[in-house]
């Protein structure tokens, strides 16, 4: 499998600032992939986790699809950081089969077999290295693509839509749920509902599409923070650099100096 294979996600991931940030992508850009696989990411103690397992359809997927995402996910890690990438731990729900050891070679881990759940192990630091291709430009553009594949090819998913709506207007300020909704042919009650349904809510689709903006455009030096602050719709730089600082830490100005000495 070669990046152009998983359509804009692929370019996306190689650009991408660090392996978290593309595995971010990949579970939260899954659908453009597979409607069959529920794929997340958990980190917690030093330890993040993949967890890649079929949906409920009413039908038995073969657990060799969901071990071959497993794969794309650890192959795409090596082309991007290094060929010798490899995760802490895999487990996989499959009973132990005959090929086992090709399983465990190419892996090179330790694989638990008749698991609960389909699943790679990273240490967390690992994963949040920088790359060495990073470019959050081009990231950005491919994040756009899958955006727009997605509005057309699952109108059914209405957090990616309205995330869509809000990239395009924030240039012109922080943009309103109710404008939002319009925007989109719904009522702003009718909104709300399926943000519900999909266990999301505008204020954190906006306030995460902020945030991840903001980390990729403070890496582009010709970017001033003045201008950052407009395009990310915040009436004053003040605001802006309060917001950043919530998100990680630093000021905008600290997180750029921290970027380009790394």
């Amino acid at each position: 499998v070669q990046p152009a294979a998983m359509h804009g996600i692929g370019f996306a991931w190689l650009a991408s600032d660090t392996l978290y940030d593309a595995l971010t992508r990949l579970v939260r850009f899954q659908r453009a992939l597979s409607t069959v696989s529920n794929i997340s990411l958990e980190e917690k103690e030093g330890l993040v986790r993949l967890t890649i397992n079929a949906r409920s359809m009413g039908f038995t997927v073969e657990n060799a699809t969901l071990e071959m995402a497993m794969a794309v996910s650890v192959r795409m890690c090596r082309l991007a950081l290094a060929a010798d990438f490899s995760p802490l731990r895999v487990t996989l729900c499959r009973p132990q089969p005959a090929c086992h050891e090709r399983i465990e070679t190419f892996f090179n881990a330790p694989v638990e077999y008749a698991a609960e759940k389909n699943s790679l192990l990273f240490r967390a630091a690992d994963l949040k290295a920088s790359l060495p291709n990073a470019n959050p430009e081009l990231a950005r553009v491919n994040d756009q693509v899958v955006i727009e594949y997605l509005n057309r090819f699952d109108r059914s998913q209405i957090s990616m839509q309205v995330r869509a709506r809000i990239i395009e207007a924030l240039p012109s300020g922080q943009p309103a749920q109710p404008d939002i909704a319009k925007a989109l042919n719904l009522s702003l009650r009718n909104l709300q509902r399926k943000l519900q349904g999909e266990d999301t809510n505008f204020k954190t689709i906006l306030e995460e599409t902020r945030r991840e903006l903001a980390t990729q455009y403070i890496r582009e030096a010709h970017l001033s923070i003045g201008e950052i602050t407009y395009l990310l719709g915040f009436a004053e730089t003040s605001n802006f650099t309060r917001a950043f600082k919530r998100w990680t830490g630093k000021s905008p100005k600290e997180y750029r100096q921290q970027v380009e000495e790394a």
